[in-house]
C-alpha cells in the first residue's frame, strides 16, 4: 500500500464495486430468507462509483501502454 491519492480511490471503488455487488446482495439476501425481511433496502447510487471506477481503469490502461510502448 503507497500512501499516495490514487491507490486510495483504486481501493475506494474497489471496496465500493465489492460492497455493491457482492456484499449487499448477501446481506439482502439472508434477511429475507433467515430473518423475514420485508421492507426495502437503501439503493446503491452507481453514478459516481461508476464514473470514478471507469477514469481510473481508463487511466490506468493508458499508463500500461505508455509503458510498454517506452514513451
Amino acid at each position: 500500500f503507497q500512501s499516495r491519492w490514487r491507490p486510495f480511490i483504486g481501493w475506494a471503488c474497489g471496496f465500493g464495486l465489492a460492497y455493491a455487488t457482492i456484499l449487499l446482495p448477501f446481506i439482502e439476501f439472508v434477511a429475507k430468507v433467515l430473518f423475514g425481511y420485508q421492507g426495502e433496502f437503501p439503493k446503491t447510487d452507481w453514478a459516481i462509483l461508476g464514473q470514478v471506477l471507469m477514469g481510473m481503469l481508463g487511466m490506468s490502461a493508458i499508463k500500461t501502454y505508455e509503458r510498454v510502448n517506452k514513451k
